[in-house]
């Protein structure tokens, strides 16, 4: 089967919409991802500024140590390290750094896509289908019975690139877009991006996360949405922030708000606006529903909560999947 591939400054990724990929007893479903694809280019390959060629050398030994974390299960020193080699290669291509090395992580990126591109070339002469890339890794479809064929051919690119992959197997994996799934390994963990994450985040928005936990529950579990969202009793999670710049004046049932306004889809809430200064016209800033604003927390749980909003809402993401969804068989 052809897939459709981007390619980009920042990585290459394929296109998806709404496909559902699903494990059965003749194939199954594989992710397999560049362990530190970006440090191992830059140690291996030496994208970097000649003149400062020597911080490779600490690089490379707080790569070892991140791995080491990894392996041994050291959540905290993982994430830690993660964060620093993740951000020395952003750092090369920051104006302002020192580290500023515009050439060398260019070629470092576009060596990260040529060596997937190889993975994709010999997965096509091994008759093993390419489903998704995303700037790291692959997902690939393997017959029962060829996955030591499959390790042999993610060898070849080890040994060809001194790269090491990981690997972990989906039970099904649903993609929105590429940078929009949810995936359940066959040891019942579950991977999400984008509009799946269900948990807060600080870098995040955050938006009405109830959707996305009852969408959860519904692929991972069975459980019906109305069943989620109905008994569901975290106010928070029914939320979304909106911050409004400081041109505008922001209102609510004809009342003057503050620029940042937490709120939940209400039965009985009036609609948010804002006004740009020297204009008359009210702008929507959430045209869907009336709202009631949250800022402070409530001492009871409110009873006026729209839940066919988000149940309607959970429904749609549904929907993509099941009109248009890859089963495999």
């Amino acid at each position: 089967e052809r897939i459709k591939i981007s390619f980009g400054s920042g990585g290459l990724h394929t296109v998806h919409k709404n496909e559902e990929y699903l494990s059965n007893s003749k194939e199954g479903v594989w992710t397999s991802d560049v362990e530190s694809l970006y440090p191992s280019l830059l140690e291996n390959y030496k994208f970097i500024n000649p003149k400062i060629h020597e911080v490779l050398d600490i690089y490379s030994q707080k790569k070892k140590e991140r791995i080491e974390a990894k392996r041994n299960k050291q959540t905290v020193i993982n994430e830690t390290l993660k964060l620093v080699l993740n951000s020395t290669t952003g750092l090369l291509d920051n104006t302002y750094s020192w580290l500023y090395s515009p050439g060398p992580i260019m070629g470092l990126r576009l060596t990260g896509q040529l060596i997937l591109t190889r993975l994709l070339e010999e997965c096509n002469l091994n008759s093993f289908s390419v489903i998704s890339f995303n700037t790291d890794g692959a997902e690939v479809i393997i017959p029962i019975g060829r996955e030591n064929e499959y390790l042999q051919v993610i060898k070849t690119i080890e040994d060809e690139f001194n790269l090491r992959f990981e690997h972990d197997q989906y039970k099904s994996i649903r993609y929105k877009t590429v940078n929009d799934y949810i995936a359940i390994t066959t040891s019942n963990k579950i991977k999400v991006k984008g509009e799946f994450l269900y948990e807060k985040e600080i870098d995040k928005s955050n938006e009405f996360l109830i959707i996305p936990i009852a969408v959860k529950e519904y692929f991972t579990n069975n459980i019906p949405v109305e069943t989620t969202i109905n008994n569901h009793k975290n106010i928070f999670n029914f939320c979304c922030a909106k911050k409004i710049d400081k041109k505008y004046k922001v209102y609510h049932m004809e009342k003057q708000q503050q620029q940042l306004n937490r709120f939940y889809v209400s039965k009985k809430g009036g609609y948010l606006y804002k006004k740009k200064e020297g204009k008359n016209t009210l702008e929507h800033v959430f045209k869907e529903s009336g709202i009631q604003i949250i800022n402070n927390i409530p001492e009871k749980f409110p009873k006026d909560i729209d839940y066919q909003f988000y149940i309607k809402s959970a429904r749609n993401i549904i929907k993509l999947f099941e009109k248009e969804q890859i089963s495999l068989f």
